[in-house]
């Protein structure tokens, strides 16, 4: 949740968008939070920028081996899919760097090339068993913070700082996030 955090301060617009759908809901619970279209474009976008394990996953080769942007990878062979990568190439994701949210809705033109590539939870036989679940918390608890508060980056937030902190341990270890919660009106 600290990456989404970063992103909604960092982009006041997505933060106001996602209050306004929020608001709207008369209570705060899995239900409720189902249909709401902006959340879940907001928690698909965040994860698919910061996934909890950015380097991916194993996978082995077919026992024929494969051709890979023109390399030869024999069969049986342990590789592993950069999620990070996958998930930020243009091929795919236009403007892959990007938080935009709206690349999950209707409002979004440009479109995904593929949707295969996006597998923040695995794929196929290696997806996570505890997907619905993560989601669920993901989106009750931004959901819970932005309707309380204004997330703003706090004085000593610096981008080179937060992007040196990355560290990939088979699980994506964050630094610290200076942020204030300022109560909303």
């Amino acid at each position: 949740m600290t990456q989404t955090l970063r992103m909604l301060a960092k982009e006041p617009r997505i933060l106001k968008k996602l209050q306004k759908e929020v608001d709207l809901l008369p209570e705060l619970n899995v239900e409720t939070t189902r249909n709401c279209t902006y959340l879940a474009a907001v928690v698909n976008e965040a994860l698919r920028l910061c996934n909890p394990l950015p380097s991916g996953a194993y996978a082995a080769t077919p026992p024929s081996g494969v051709q890979v942007a023109g390399t030869f990878i024999p069969g049986n062979t342990q590789v592993i899919v950069s999620h990070l990568g996958l998930m930020t190439d243009e091929r795919y994701f236009p403007r892959g760097e990007e938080f935009v949210p709206e690349r999950w809705t209707r409002e979004w033109d440009e479109g995904i090339a593929e949707k295969k590539a996006f597998v923040p939870f695995g794929y196929g036989l290696h997806s996570c068993v505890g997907k619905q679940l993560a989601l669920n918390e993901m989106k009750l608890g931004i959901a819970s913070v932005v309707r309380q508060f204004d997330v703003v980056l706090g004085e000593s937030y610096s981008e080179d700082v937060w992007q040196e902190e990355w560290k990939d341990y088979a699980v994506l270890q964050v630094g610290a996030l200076p942020v204030k919660f300022l109560e909303r009106a």
